[in-house]
């Protein structure tokens, strides 16, 4: 399933489709089709922050590039919200995110 939605996915030029890559934006795209909340955890370098920005960029709604994300019913428009964690984020923060972004849906 990564392979045969990466091959419906424009990468940037000169970016690897390693597995890791594969797996955050097969996880990114699944989560936001489901509308389940979605936290990509890893090491510096494991793809996280480029695999999402690959989706907004693929899955744009209606106006979308590749012509298989244009569907509305299936695919939505992306709305992210972005949290840096470090070893100092609390459970406080990463809540107040979660209720923004709470928030933010029901506008």
């Amino acid at each position: 399933e990564l392979d045969r939605l990466i091959a419906h996915i424009r990468l940037p030029p000169r970016i690897a489709p390693t597995e890791a890559l594969k797996e955050n934006i097969y996880a990114t795209v699944v989560c936001t089709m489901t509308k389940i909340p979605l936290i990509i955890v890893g090491p510096p370098g494991s793809s996280k922050t480029l695999s999402f920005k690959i989706v907004t960029s693929n899955l744009q709604g209606d106006v979308s590039a590749i012509e298989d994300f244009r569907d509305p019913n299936v695919f939505k428009s992306i709305d992210p919200h972005y949290y840096q964690c470090s070893r100092h984020s609390t459970s406080i923060e990463i809540e107040t995110v979660f209720e923004r972004a709470i928030k933010r849906k029901k506008i």
